[in-house]
């Protein structure tokens, strides 16, 4: 019976070293005014996983058939960091060494810990009949002494109906498998320590001192309840294949970093709030349209759609807490991130003033009196997609995949720097080609306020104005390609050749046409200024010997 149990162990081991340096000549460009500078750094990352598995498979009977694991898993990760830096620089020594005043010093450790148990069933009945059943428990150091233990379990089903014995003669049908599952899990997305009430070194009239850096607070585990239910299927020798799926997801105790009152001494902190659900249906179809000897296409595409909500809030002085960023909002009974902003009015076309939406309907050119609105909208999209495609004749052959999203909006946080018709996007910032259809003269008709020297702070302030639909499809790759005969290969004794081109990024509709940045963004739902998905163009020639 012993035969098999299989006992494994394995650590890993990753050791990170990172030295950085820079260096500002004191005769030319930023490090003129400081008599030039130095600084460096060195930053040392140990971390190292060590698993330990006990596996058993045995059967009972000839239908029955079990699998059982136990598995331990630890993580430790620590990081060292010691920087330098100083000014006034002798002429042609770049070292920290030489600087002659204003020196800085910094050092950090930082580490965190996460162990866990897991235990795992898999029972198959002849190959129809499918159970999985998983046990977690798991503790993270990111969470406070109270809260740091998680435990989470799932349990997954599946029927294979064409196997069944009233199946037979169903030529067509290839598969047909119903599936479901059910479990929870939990997520430690969370920076380390911050749950803890942390000081910070400083000085003051050159004496040491402590302050208050991080409020802290009792942190724990953000829980998951999923429930899945779908069908997968393959007709006419699988010639078409698919999948339908429902899912339901519901969160609860979400980690998020809470704004607060600049009166307490803190701009926010992170606390377990709130409850939230997801759920929608995911769909997937394949079809091998022609299948011959000399020429193939096939197409394939999914299709997803999440509808979101937030179900629970704390009930604040007898009324559901909500909270107010400067561009969103978490509200029960709406989706996460909510957009909440004041309407952008447009121009005025007598003065050139920016116009914002007040509470009874009429427009102001005073921004603090607009009224803030819901835009029922958030920055996840509400359905996403794909479509492929391939085609190949004689050695030629064509790929294309397409993706899609639609439902969501973005806003362009970087506005205040690009969007400015002052100085501030004039003179330090470069200025937005949208500055060109800046109002002029009295009946112009346009959504770019005039330009000033100075003023207009607050014409870029959170508004509808720089909110756009992230709605878009983008080709996201399409390759052209060539395999050489198989004979004209032998001949060259060679096992095969190829020759291709792909393009990567080529094409991207939006629906918005004033959105010039890229339309996916991350969960937050901000154009920030990172480098957008690339364009490029692969030529490649593939030799096997």
């Amino acid at each position: 019976m012993l035969d098999n149990l299989k006992f494994e162990s394995a650590i890993s081991l990753d050791y990170t070293l990172a030295n950085y340096s820079q260096y500002y000549n004191p005769n030319y460009g930023d490090g003129v005014s400081r008599k030039g500078s130095a600084s460096e750094s060195d930053r040392k990352i140990f971390n190292y996983v060590w698993q330990n598995s006990l596996d058993y498979k045995f059967y009972l009977g000839e239908l029955h058939k079990f699998n059982a694991k136990a598995l331990m898993e630890f993580q430790k990760n620590k990081i060292n960091l010691l920087s330098a830096g100083g000014e006034v620089l002798p002429p042609g020594l770049t070292s920290v060494g030489t600087a002659a005043a204003n020196f800085s010093a910094n050092a950090n450790y930082d580490d965190w810990t996460q162990l866990s148990y897991l235990g795992m069933l898999n029972y198959a009945y002849d190959d129809r009949y499918l159970l999985d059943l998983t046990l977690r428990r798991e503790g993270s150091s990111r969470f406070s002494k109270d809260d740091r233990w998680g435990t989470f379990y799932a349990v997954g089903a599946a029927w294979n109906i064409t196997s069944e014995k009233f199946m037979n003669g169903v030529d067509f049908l290839d598969l047909l498998r119903l599936r479901g599952s059910y479990g929870t899990t939990g997520n430690s997305g969370v920076s380390i320590n911050t749950y803890q009430q942390m000081l910070s070194a400083g000085s003051y009239n050159n004496e040491a001192g402590l302050y208050i850096s991080q409020i802290g607070g009792p942190l724990g585990w953000e829980k998951q309840t999923k429930f899945d239910l779908g069908v997968e299927f393959g007709l006419l020798n699988n010639r078409i294949s698919g999948s339908f799926a429902y899912f339901k997801s519901k969160s609860k105790d979400l980690l998020y970093s809470m704004p607060l009152s600049m009166t307490t001494g803190f701009a926010s902190q992170w606390v377990n709030l709130g409850d939230l659900e997801n759920s929608g249906f995911e769909a997937e179809l394949n079809f091998d349209i022609i299948k011959s000897k000399e020429f193939n296409w096939s197409i394939g595409g999914n299709l997803g759609t999440v509808k979101n909500k937030v179900t629970r809030m704390p009930v604040v002085d007898g009324k559901p807490l909500e909270v107010i960023g400067s561009y969103n909002a978490i509200v029960e009974g709406k989706a996460i991130r909510t957009w909440y902003l004041a309407e952008y009015a447009g121009v005025n076309p007598d003065n050139g003033l920016a116009q914002w939406y007040m509470a009874d309907g009429s427009k102001t050119t005073n921004y603090n009196a607009a009224e803030k609105r819901y835009q029922n909208s958030s920055p996840l999209p509400k359905v996403t997609g794909g479509v492929n495609t391939h085609l190949d004749y004689k050695g030629f052959y064509l790929d294309a995949l397409f993706s899609f999203a639609t439902g969501y909006k973005v806003y362009d946080s970087w506005a205040s720097y690009t969007n400015a018709v002052n100085s501030r996007s004039l003179n330090t910032y470069n200025g937005s080609v949208e500055l060109m259809d800046r109002w002029q003269k009295p009946g112009d008709i346009t959504d770019v306020p005039k330009l000033t020297t100075g003023g207009g702070g607050t014409y870029t302030s959170p508004s509808t104005r720089f909110l756009y639909d992230g709605d878009h499809v983008r080709l996201r790759q399409l390759t052209v390609g060539y395999d050489f005969n198989k004979n004209a290969v032998k001949a060259l004794k060679l096992d095969g050749v190829n020759l291709s081109v792909s393009a990567l990024n080529p094409f991207t509709w939006v629906k918005d046409g004033r959105l010039k940045a890229d339309p996916e963004v991350d969960a937050e739902g901000y154009i920030e200024m990172t480098t957008p998905a690339i364009k490029s163009i692969v030529f490649s020639l593939n030799v096997k010997f």
